[in-house]
């Protein structure tokens, strides 16, 4: 039984909309649904006992990309899924993204170090959305399904060596880059050198709309 917090209802309506979903579709490796209240913030899934692996070795590395694999086949007609939290689909998505955070640290701390760094966010965002501009890549048409907060701390391997997923709050669509560098550089993932590069190369690879991985790698990565 997951329970949310009061204010976190638009979450709990996510992660439904999109476990719900993704069972109607057989996705393996992530909870069943079996019912939800709205009135009292909870959600029930089947349970499954198993541990968080503490480090993202080259199995635990192919578990992610496999996931990946097998969200980016789906078909998708007709499915109530929405946007990623915090997504890249558009120009305004970046933008916003932008502005939000640096208003939160403002906040913080009203003084030039922050008006300078905004001045740098905002200087590389115009870096990364000018390569898909280069590439003739639409943010639009660019999109993956996505899990977002992707990583060890989210992924359970159970001892008779299955494992699942779970976790699908922020779930949605967003840009396959977005998804590569978030979850490499999520604080809660210890990479060891062979499974970052055997990440890195399963995103590359697949390209995901004529190569546009590959285009916008590097100012997305300095942008993120």
């Amino acid at each position: 039984l997951k329970s949310y917090k009061h204010t976190h209802l638009k979450r709990l309506v996510r992660e439904f909309k999109s476990l719900t979903a993704l069972n109607s579709l057989n996705v393996k490796h992530i909870p069943r649904v079996y019912a939800v209240s709205e009135e009292n913030l909870t959600l029930l899934l089947s349970w499954h006992d198993g541990v968080n692996p503490t480090v993202i070795d080259l199995n635990v590395s192919r578990l992610l990309t496999e996931f990946v694999e097998e969200l980016t086949s789906l078909t998708l007609q007709d499915l109530p899924l929405e946007n990623a939290t915090d997504n890249i689909i558009s120009r305004e998505d970046v933008e916003l993204s932008i502005k939000g955070r640096m208003q939160v640290a403002s906040r913080i701390e009203a003084n030039q170090i922050v008006n300078s760094l905004q001045r740098h966010i905002v200087r590389r965002a115009e870096d990364y959305l000018n390569s898909l501009s280069k590439s003739r890549v639409k943010l639009e048409n660019g999109f993956i399904l996505s899990p977002s907060d992707f990583g060890t701390h989210n992924l359970l391997v159970e001892s008779n060596g299955d494992h699942v997923f779970y976790d699908f709050e922020y779930f949605g669509f967003d840009r396959p880059e977005k998804l590569l560098i978030d979850t490499l550089i999520h604080p809660k993932n210890y990479w060891t050198s062979d499974s970052v590069e055997a990440f890195i190369s399963f995103f590359l690879k697949k390209g995901y709309r004529n190569g546009s991985v590959s285009s916008t790698f590097d100012p997305y990565s300095i942008l993120n």
